[in-house]
């Protein structure tokens, strides 16, 4: 929405058009919320994805965008530690005001992210273990739309880390592959890719996704549970397991359909 238009929405709205005289004025503009471009960016957006919305909503194209989230001497500054700005861009809804550009918009969206992990912890790690933490949270947001379950997710995958078992995330190799949805083959699980925690050990490179409030908390304070293994239910929910045997045995009943006498418990 331009100057121009936003002056004559708000003339026509308080029917002030026949009192305005020709000749040139100076104005100072305050812009009401009403005719600021609202841009909502949901928990879980991928970088990519967040730059499809904001040329969708705005003057910014999402070729811009990306460029400023790529731009490393540019988000450094900002306190990024990363190659990008991939999942340090937190999930809200922005009002966003005649000439906010890109870079604007990537710094108004990582100082929210920074206000949001501070307002969790105070002594909220930086750098380097912070990036760790970002990685870890954004995993467990794309693993479950339930938050009574992310910091059981974020314990199992603690435990798994500790034991030097690989994570074994398919939403890992689902952002390796950029395939959000369908059914994952054996060759995607074999996809080479540092982002596969299927091949590789420990957590992949960076974020894949912009985690939430939820996710973030639980990868800060990851619940203490015995379990190592996980399976979606197909209602959103999952069953936990401690053994790798009753964890076939629940990838059987839920994922095959098969009836092998196994007995859902559901968490408490």
């Amino acid at each position: 929405m331009t100057v121009r238009t936003i002056i004559r929405s708000l003339l026509a709205a308080y029917s002030l058009c026949c009192l305005v005289i020709a000749g040139y004025f100076s104005f100072h503009l305050v812009v009401p919320a009403s005719f600021a471009d609202s841009l909502v960016v949901p928990e879980g957006s991928t970088m990519r994805r967040i730059a499809e919305r904001v040329s969708a909503r705005t003057n910014i194209s999402s070729r811009d965008f990306l460029s400023a989230c790529l731009d490393m001497k540019y988000i450094r500054p900002l306190g990024i530690d990363a190659p990008s700005a991939e999942g340090y861009l937190y999930p809200d809804t922005y009002r966003l005001g005649p000439g906010v550009d890109a870079r604007r918009l990537v710094r108004m969206m990582h100082r929210r992210f920074a206000e949001v992990v501070a307002a969790l912890d105070a002594r909220a790690p930086a750098g380097a273990a912070l990036h760790e933490l970002v990685v870890l949270a954004s995993i467990v947001e794309k693993e479950s739309p339930r938050d009574d379950e992310k910091p059981i997710i974020a314990g199992v995958f603690r435990n798994r880390l500790g034991r030097g078992m690989k994570l074994q995330a398919d939403p890992t190799v689902r952002y390796a592959l950029n395939k959000p949805r369908g059914a994952l083959t054996m060759d995607d699980i074999r996809h080479r890719s540092r982002y596969n925690t299927y091949i590789h050990h420990g957590l992949p490179p960076g974020p894949i996704c912009s985690p939430g409030r939820a996710a973030l908390a639980a990868a800060l304070r990851p619940a203490q549970t015995p379990y190592l293994y996980f399976v979606s239910r197909g209602d959103g929910s999952h069953y936990f397991s401690r053994t790798l045997d009753e964890h076939r045995r629940a990838v059987d009943y839920f994922i095959r359909g098969r009836n092998n006498g196994f007995v859902d418990r559901r968490e408490r």
